[in-house]
C-alpha cells in the first residue's frame, strides 16, 4: 500500500443486489455439438445443434427429446415451438399442455409469440398465408385479408408484415396502435409500447 493510503473493507452486500450461488449443474456443452441456436423459457431452455437435434433441461426437457430434424426453435416466456420436417409444435407452459395448432399449418417460415396468442407465416397452396391461435386453439387474433405476406415480426401483442399493398399490422389496437399510416413506406424495424407504434421507414 503506497504511503498515506490505507486498505477499507468493502460494504457487505445487501439482500438488494447478494448474489446467489448454485453447487446444481444444469447443463454440460461441449464444443464438438456445434450449437446452430439457444433458447429458453422461464422454466426450460433448449439448443438446436447442426446435426438438427433438439437437447433441452428444465422442467420440461423431454417434451421434445424425441424430435428430428429441428429446423428452428421459438420460445417466449410461457411457451416452447420447434420447427422439425415442415411441421409445428408448441407447449404452454403456463398451462403445461399442448398449444393447440391446426393441420393445416404446414411448411413454418416465421413463428412469434405473445402471452396469449401465437402467428404463423407459413407456406399455404396458394403462397404464403399467416394464421394466428389463441391457447385454446380460437384463431385469434383475427388476421386482415393479405396479399403474399412476408417478413412477420410482433411486439406487445402487435402483429406486421409486409406485402404487397405495404405494411399491414393487427392485433392490440385499444390506441390505434396497429393502424399503419397510408404513407408509411418501407419499413426496417418498428417497435411497440402499450399506447403507440414506431417504425423505421424508407428502407428498400
Amino acid at each position: 500500500v503506497p504511503s498515506g493510503f490505507s486498505l477499507k473493507r468493502p460494504p457487505e452486500p445487501s439482500w438488494y443486489y447478494r448474489p446467489l450461488i448454485s453447487t446444481k449443474v444444469t447443463a454440460v456443452f461441449h464444443p464438438e455439438d456445434d450449437i446452430l441456436k439457444a433458447a429458453g423459457t422461464n422454466d426450460t431452455t433448449c439448443v438446436v445443434t447442426q446435426a438438427h437435434t433438439l437437447k433441452c433441461w428444465g422442467s420440461n426437457a423431454t417434451r421434445f427429446s424425441a424430435l428430428e430434424n429441428v429446423t428452428d426453435l421459438i420460445t417466449s416466456n410461457y411457451a416452447l415451438c420447434v420447427v422439425h420436417d415442415t411441421q409445428l409444435d408448441c407447449w404452454n407452459e403456463s398451462e403445461n399442455r399442448d398449444w393447440p395448432i391446426p393441420e393445416f399449418i404446414t411448411h413454418p417460415q416465421q413463428v412469434v409469440l405473445s402471452y396469449s396468442d401465437l402467428c404463423v407465416l407459413y407456406e399455404g397452396v396458394a403462397g404464403n398465408q399467416v394464421h394466428c391461435v389463441n391457447r385454446d386453439g380460437l384463431s385469434e387474433p383475427v388476421v386482415p385479408a393479405l396479399s403474399n405476406p412476408t417478413a412477420l415480426r410482433s411486439q406487445n401483442d402487435i402483429y406486421c408484415v409486409d406485402d404487397d399493398s405495404g405494411v399491414v399490422c393487427w392485433g392490440n389496437h385499444y390506441y390505434g396502435q396497429s393502424k399503419v399510416p397510408a404513407d408509411l413506406g418501407n419499413v426496417t424495424a418498428f417497435a411497440s409500447g402499450d399506447h403507440h407504434t414506431c417504425a423505421i421507414a424508407g428502407g428498400q
